[in-house]
């Protein structure tokens, strides 16, 4: 990755790599099935195009222990120095998976116990959800949301209670609330 001639801060950070390596979705499995954790949460991201919110998710899903972030291998916002920049470097401390077909990672990922909840403004109000220890969140593109065959492979459809005096929430917002939501038993 380059990024010569990019504006910074006045920092310098000199690393022993450029970048983590992305996992295959294989690998991310494996690591999965063998830890000892008995909460694990994964976020899929269908379809997000906007760097600024993939970057803002990230920062987020680091702060709440998030164990991996799968995203579809076409139509996802690359890694570049914008995401890495507004993820404040947790680019770097994340599994980041770009899978080719969502709903395979989907039945995959039940198959080892996870349940999956599709974060939709038609669904149940997340203070009312009892989340899985192992917990998949999806949250669909900033404009067309999840697409209908991933969400009709979610076990719930879940949403965030607002007074509805716009549309919805910015979606790195909305990452951001429903993580604490699923972990603020964990943070007590």
């Amino acid at each position: 990755m380059q990024f010569k001639n990019k504006k910074h801060q006045g920092l310098a950070l000199k690393t022993d790599e450029d970048y983590k390596e992305l996992l295959s979705f294989e690998a991310f499995m494996d690591k999965i099935k063998n830890q000892e954790d008995t909460e694990s949460i994964i976020i899929i991201l269908d379809g997000i195009n906007d760097i600024g919110n993939f970057g803002a998710i990230l920062r987020s899903a680091l702060m709440f222990d998030v164990k991996g972030v799968i995203l579809p291998k076409n139509n996802s916002t690359p890694i570049n120095d914008t995401v890495i920049k507004k993820s404040t470097g947790a680019v770097f401390q994340l599994d980041i998976i770009y899978a080719t077909n969502i709903v395979r990672v989907i039945q995959e990922l039940k198959k080892i116990g996870y349940w999956v909840y599709a974060s939709d403004k038609s669904g149940e109000n997340i203070s009312k959800i009892n989340f899985n220890n192992k917990s998949v969140i999806i949250f669909g593109s900033e404009n067309k949301g999840i697409r209908r065959l991933v969400k009709e492979n979610c076990d719930f459809i879940i949403s965030i209670n607002t007074n509805k005096k716009l549309d919805s929430l910015n979606l790195s917002v909305s990452a951001g609330i429903v993580l604490y939501e699923i972990t603020k038993k964990n943070f007590s």
